[in-house]
């Protein structure tokens, strides 16, 4: 038997393996219930958090051995901690040989208000051994103040299954709802959505949720930091993906019962080789008991003063001059819907005068906790000397946490007053607007000496649009077609002159090709070399020529392969047919040229290229030729074909019935005869009678904005003037009484401003925010239609002259002024229908009520939006939202809000309310 060297590396390995397993066995046998280091150990983490931010308090407990581990006592926790979830993580080791038993529980809070508090420790039993660790502390201050911590959003929600969650087999959606009790009037309710499914199947892919409907409720999307985060976490023994989806901040409108509709999304379920379906997951409808506020509020109380709250009032200043502007702000920042909030107005101090007052709100979402700040801001300007007193405010609110009133009362402020020069006009007056008094008046006469300026109404009245289309006219047909087929026949002269001048019939093709063929036959096997070739040559131009259709200049070597490659023949048998005439070309001219083949050779190598290209042929029905023509006839009919559809959509000039001439006639007498009495309100009347038969009458528009006018009902005035406009945007009278309204509605807002103690910095009346509409609707279908003729008729004869003309240089400049006339008409035709398109979807407004009210939602429930905009009759503003009787309206970039939609008239109204003007206007 072979004996193994003791350093051999098979007997060191075997050596090894029995040591460890000797090890082994001792370590397994050893007491497992040996007296070693045990205890019990407490964190908190974050130890300084922000108010509505998440705490995450630790119990880890070791015990050695094969001793039991239970939490006999759970820790203390103030009322302001709102416990999320707790979980338990028991776990047994074998290190160095000794058993150890562990327990992690974790208790994930929500903290709701300032302040250092103590959490007491849990009491915990080690075997026969009770523990208790230390105390720990946690401080929570302001939520703007609190450190940011990276890592995991604290918006993650996980817990206990809540009732409503349906699941499938593997996942299910569960809910968060903080607070659980009963929630009070105008308290924020976080809302959070979750997808669990199994840890070790991840197979699951949801697709965007149907959102629940929250009509009850104020809503602030905390979606952006929460959806999409995934944990595995161990729910009742199990490892399971948590998936958040959404989550939401949700403020109660109204006190009683409140109900959120169903979560539901599609998911698709199955294994990586398993069969995949479509499953609906979802929670059933969550019901809600919304408290009313309690009774006998504080005085100072306004509703939506809901959450927690801080209150000042500041000035910049304490001692000041006569004339000096002294800047006041009144202040409240905290938690909870800072748009609904209210601030108690500063009254009228006596030896000063509030010449502006700005309102600011800035809304934060700190930690999935909703608040901000809302600014007053009062510019106050002294008008004597001495000592002006800003007086004590007083902000009351409701706490929802302390479930109490409170009020907070700002202490006097005392400004001294030197000498100085009181100013004749408040600071705030001097608005950014041409003021318009020719006569010198006061205030009051403004108006109307501005009145005075507008345009006479029109004594004829047409009462169709004078706008009759263009393309209603034949000759406008013949125009356009004329040019189209002269480009058209340019187009295509040269490959219809080589298809009439070189066309034979199908026969004559297959007759040229066995011609073709017999040419190569002719020569002998022991014909010579020179004849051989030349038959080749023969056999080729006959091809090429008669069956392929190549120009015979174009038969060479060198330019054949690119035409019968354009005529689909393939590349490789191209090239081996101009092989071939390249060495019939050296042969001929190179007497000492070397072949590889002999002249038999190249015969039937020219013979197997030509059977196979006519193969080739054959296979294929059509010719490129053909193909490219076909292409440009479906090109001509497009172009012909989409103005002829675009002007049958439109509407045809209005001929008013027989029957209705003489009435119709009769109330244009009337409504005349009132205008020249200066009866304006009659003229109104009867001139709005006349336009429900024709809504596109430019003159019964100008007279009825006239009328509107004289009775100072500006935002009716706005209205049917910007109607004209429309319908005619050429028109100078039009656009001169335009701006005489804008200038009356400015010298609104500047009466709006100097009578109202809330006063702005913005006085604006143009069309903020309408760039396109107005441009676009500054054009008439019309003027496009003759600019399209003309550049068309242009762009034939620059084609004439680059295809007939031999001056170079006539030549060179015709070529250029093709492109401009080109790219001329594309910009017409897409002026065209970008005028259609967006005249029909931008649909500004006119206001044309007096105090209205602006609200952030659609909702007599949400708060009162505060605007830099003065908002009067006449005043054009973009929209871009309805909802149940609201309109949307969007001031500019940053300022949008919403109001009844009785307060607005559309510029252009919907197709149910005036079909003829929306047609009208895409003409």
């Amino acid at each position: 038997m072979r004996m193994l060297r003791s350093n051999h590396p098979i007997a060191l390995f075997r050596i090894g393996f029995f040591l460890a397993l000797a090890y082994l066995s001792l370590a397994t046998l050893a007491p497992a219930n040996a007296q070693a280091a045990q205890g019990v150990s407490v964190s908190v983490e974050p130890e300084e958090v922000g108010v509505g931010g998440v705490i995450t308090y630790t119990v880890s407990a070791r015990s050695e051995g094969n001793r039991a581990i239970s939490v006999i006592r759970d820790p203390e926790f103030d009322n302001s901690f709102r416990i999320q979830f707790t979980s338990d993580s028991p776990g047994i080791t074998i290190v160095n040989g000794h058993a150890q038993r562990s327990l992690t529980r974790v208790y994930r809070l929500r903290v709701s208000r300032e302040g250092e508090f103590e959490i007491k420790p849990p009491q915990l039993r080690l075997g026969d051994q009770v523990v208790t660790p230390e105390s720990t502390r946690v401080k929570v201050v302001e939520a703007s103040a609190a450190p940011r911590k990276s890592g995991r959003s604290q918006n993650s929600n996980r817990g206990q299954r809540p009732r409503g969650a349906r699941s499938s087999s593997e996942a299910f959606i569960e809910y968060q709802l903080e607070p659980t009790e009963k929630p009070y009037l105008g308290q924020q309710i976080t809302l959070s959505y979750a997808l669990f499914s199994d840890a070790f199947r991840n197979n699951l892919s949801p697709h965007p949720p149907d959102e629940p409907s929250f009509d009850d409720f104020w809503v602030d999307d905390l979606s952006e930091n929460f959806a999409g985060q995934r944990q595995t976490i161990r729910r009742n023994g199990e490892l399971m993906t948590q998936t958040n989806l959404r989550a939401y901040a949700l403020f109660p409108l109204k006190a009683g019962a409140a109900k959120i509709e169903a979560f539901q999304l599609d998911a698709v379920e199955g294994g990586v080789f398993g069969r995949r379906q479509l499953i609906r997951l979802g929670t059933d409808p969550i019901d809600i008991e919304v408290r009313p506020l309690p009774p006998e509020p504080p005085a100072s109380f306004r509703e939506g003063n809901v959450g927690q709250w801080t209150f000042e009032v500041t000035t910049d200043r304490m001692h000041a001059k006569m004339g000096d502007p002294i800047t006041v702000r009144v202040r409240a920042k905290g938690n909870g819907q800072v748009r609904r909030v209210s601030l108690p107005e500063l009254p009228q101090i006596d030896g000063a005068k509030i010449a502006n007052k700005r309102s600011k709100t800035d809304p934060t979402i700190v930690n999935g906790v909703v608040g901000g700040r809302l600014t007053d801001e009062y510019t106050l300007i002294a008008q004597r000397e001495g000592e002006v007193v800003i007086p004590a405010l007083e902000f009351g609110y409701f706490d929802p946490i302390e479930e109490r009133y409170k009020t907070h009362r700002s202490a006097e402020t005392p400004i001294k007053i030197a000498g100085g020069a009181a100013p004749q006009e408040p600071q705030a007056a001097q608005a950014p607007v041409d003021r318009v008094n020719p006569s010198g008046e006061e205030e009051e006469g403004a108006t109307a000496a501005i009145l005075k300026t507008l345009d006479a109404p029109r004594d004829t009245i047409s009462a169709d649009s004078p706008r009759a289309p263009v393309a209603s006219h034949p000759a406008f047909w013949v125009l356009i077609a004329f040019p189209l087929l002269g480009l058209l026949g340019l187009g295509l002269e040269r490959p219809l002159r080589r298809v009439i001048n070189a066309r034979t019939p199908r026969q004559g093709r297959a007759r040229a090709y066995q011609r073709a063929l017999a040419r190569l036959g002719e020569p002998g096997p022991n014909a010579g070399s020179a004849d051989a070739f030349d038959a080749i040559r023969d056999a080729v131009n006959i091809y090429a020529a008669e069956v392929a259709q190549v120009p015979s200049g174009d038969i060479s070597a060198a330019k054949l392969p690119g035409h019968l490659k354009k005529r689909g023949v393939s590349d490789a048998l191209a090239e081996r047919l101009g092989e071939v005439l390249q060495e019939v070309q050296n042969v001929r001219y190179s007497p000492q040229h070397q072949s590889a083949h002999t002249s038999q050779e190249w015969v039937d190598i020219c013979k197997t290229c030509l059977e196979q290209i006519e193969r080739e042929r054959q296979s294929k029905g059509w010719s490129v030729n053909a193909a490219l023509l076909v292409l440009n006839i479906l090109l001509i009919a497009t172009t012909l074909g989409t103005p002829a559809l675009s002007f049958a959509q439109a509407d045809a000039p209005n001929q008013p019935a027989n029957a209705e001439t003489s009435a119709a006639a009769d109330l244009h007498a009337k409504a005349l005869a009132a205008q020249e009495a200066q009866d304006w309100k009659a003229a109104s009347a009867y001139w709005s009678q006349a336009l429900q038969a024709h809504p596109e009458s430019v003159d019964i528009l100008y007279n009825l904005a006239l009328a509107h006018a004289q009775n100072s009902d500006f935002g009716l005035a706005r209205l049917y003037m910007e109607r004209a406009s429309i319908f005619a945007p050429g028109d100078r009278q039009i656009s001169r009484n335009l701006e005489r309204l804008q200038q009356l509605i400015t010298l609104q807002q500047i009466e709006e401003v100097r009578d109202s103690a809330t006063q702005s910095d913005r006085i604006n009346s143009s069309t903020g925010g309408l760039f396109w509409w107005s441009l676009l609707t500054s054009t008439t279908p019309n003027s496009l239609a003759v600019t399209v003729v003309i550049l068309l008729w242009l762009l034939l004869v620059a084609q004439i002259i680059r295809r007939f003309v031999d001056i170079p240089l006539a030549r060179q400049a015709a070529k250029y002024a093709s492109g401009a006339f080109a790219v001329g008409i594309l910009c017409c035709g897409a002026t065209w229908l970008a005028r259609a398109q967006v005249v029909s979807t931008i649909r500004p407004a006119v206001i044309i009520n007096a105090d209205i009210s602006l609200r952030d939602g659609p909702s007599q429930h949400a708060g009162i939006t505060r605007l830099d905009t003065i908002v009067v009759p006449g005043l054009l503003v973009p929209t871009s939202a309805e909802n149940d009787g609201w309109v949307k309206l969007d001031f500019d970039d940053e300022s949008s809000a919403w109001t009844r939609a009785e307060n607005i008239r559309y510029v252009m109204p919907h197709s149910g309310q005036n079909n003829a003007l929306s047609n009208g206007l895409v003409k």
